[in-house]
């Protein structure tokens, strides 16, 4: 998680709009790419409802990960008993 974080603040960073990362060619033609696009990371931190990143909001949604993999395993093993 720590790698994917900065990798994706780098994908949609001006810097990564070359021939080898593509950062900036996939968007439609239906689409405009303005500023937008990399608002999620301009965060202001003085702000209480910004979103910051912490050990309990990890936890939290490597829990709720889990009872979400757990429950379309059982869902998967239900629908495997399922004949027509």
């Amino acid at each position: 998680m720590a790698v994917q974080w900065f990798f994706a603040e780098f994908l949609i960073s001006p810097r990564a709009n070359n021939w080898f990362f593509a950062g900036n060619r996939f968007w439609s033609y239906g689409s405009r790419a303005d500023s937008w696009r990399s608002q999620f990371w301009h965060v202001d931190p003085s702000d209480p409802d910004a979103s910051i990143l912490t050990a309990s909001k990890i936890a939290i949604s490597w829990a709720l990960a889990a009872v979400s993999s757990w429950i379309g395993l059982l869902l998967g093993g239900w629908m495997r008993k399922v004949q027509r």
